[in-house]
């Protein structure tokens, strides 16, 4: 099972920010993110050539995704056996240029499945908008070439601002994943003009499990774990015997240790506290669906206003914590320089890694190694023979 969460953060800090507590919160394994404020430090980022899409793998190894890819409008990564498309097309970007990234996509995505294709783009009304614009019929047409399904059921704006609804955040994917998939759109805050949209499947997948069995350490029996292993006979062939010794030590494992679980990386971000809570469930719960409410009626200006005020109190909020907290961890880096700060720092440093897609390992090998023209060597035997017959023509005169 795979939770994706879908977003267009609206280059917003605020969003961003709260995007890192919401993952942990839901449990989101994959974030498909649209405008995004800038890269995230934790897990593995793959971002768009143009920095407009990305595809954030929440606390992840940096072997969770493969086959990555980044184009300008589109980003591309595989996990387990879904490869997932993070698209964000600008209303500024010409028609032409929206036509050719699609294409580019619809190409790409092609004998690829399953697929789930996910980003900020057009307006149709098969989707639930109140018309087909140009950009609609283009992103129907070359998404008619896959083998795809849309998830939107168009009963909820993706998209409000200033009492302006619209349904733009889309959502495709091949039928294995539709027919095993939960899709909705949240009433989490987002901080962005944009809704957050969680789409839930259970596809069986190929690959690594996300969560892995693990053990503490500090628990061992060795008592235990030696008797657990004395007197085993092992018969049979190669493969077999393989077989029953990794069974017969992880049963060993288990009685002499206490099992733990190394999940997907997911953590709390070290800013987030109990005022910030409070002040986020005041502005969800009281302020904004007051403010929907009121919607067409005298009030509406007051619980707006009273929105607004919400929002900025929960910002102002962030700001001083995340303030407060990076001053404790310069004081605490002061006092023992290899503490939670210095795991902090070193837990933030990427490093990139090994590309797996033959496309990526090609594009290294042609730039380290570029081709050159053949290197043809001199025939000696006959350089030679022209010498010696010069000399003797020249001794003859």
């Amino acid at each position: 099972m795979v939770k994706f969460l879908q977003l267009n953060l609206n280059h917003c800090r605020a969003a961003q920010d709260l995007l890192s507590q919401t993952v942990f919160e839901e449990e989101i394994d994959i974030a498909v993110l649209s405008e995004p404020y800038k890269s995230k430090a934790e897990g593995v980022w793959q971002q768009s050539a143009d920095g407009g899409a990305a595809i954030w793998s929440c606390g992840q190894s940096p072997g969770h995704l493969s086959q990555r890819a980044s184009r300008p409008g589109y980003a591309r990564a595989k996990v387990q056996a879904t490869t997932i498309y993070s698209c964000y097309l600008a209303p500024s970007l010409h028609i032409d240029a929206f036509r050719d990234i699609l294409q580019e996509i619809a190409r790409d995505a092609r004998g690829r499945s399953p697929v789930l294709i996910a980003g900020d783009n057009a307006w149709s009304t098969a989707w639930g908008s109140s018309k087909t614009t140009q950009r609609g019929t283009i992103l129907l047409d070359a998404l008619a070439t896959l083998d795809v399904c849309l998830l939107n059921d168009g009963a909820r704006c993706t998209y409000s601002k200033a009492g302006r609804e619209s349904i733009i955040d889309l959502t495709f994917a091949s039928p294995e994943l539709c027919r095993t998939s939960h899709w909705k759109v949240t009433d989490l805050l987002t901080y962005s003009d944009h809704a957050a949209i969680i789409t839930q499947t259970t596809h069986s997948q190929q690959g690594p499990s996300l969560r892995q069995s693990a053990y503490k350490v500090h628990t061992l029996n060795a008592d235990t774990l030696l008797s657990s292993m004395d007197g085993n006979v092992i018969t049979g062939d190669a493969n077999t015997c393989a077989d029953i010794l990794a069974a017969r030590i992880k049963a060993a494992c288990d009685a002499a240790m206490a099992s733990s679980t190394r999940g997907n990386g997911r953590r709390p971000v070290p800013w987030w506290n109990h005022e910030i809570s409070v002040a986020r469930s005041e502005c969800l719960s009281v302020s904004r669906r007051s403010c929907q409410r009121s919607r067409g009626r005298p009030t509406q200006a007051l619980f707006e206003t009273c929105y607004k005020e919400k929002k900025k109190a929960l910002k102002i909020a962030i700001k001083t914590s995340k303030s407060r907290c990076f001053q404790e961890l310069c004081d605490a880096a002061d006092q023992e320089p290899f503490g939670s700060a210095y795991k902090l720092v070193m837990g933030k440093l990427y490093r990139p890694p090994t590309p797996t897609s033959q496309e990526q390992l090609g594009a290294i090998i042609s730039t380290l190694f570029p081709s050159q023209p053949p290197l043809v060597l001199p025939n000696i035997a006959a350089s030679e023979a022209i010498f010696i017959g010069a000399r003797s023509t020249r001794y003859e005169r």
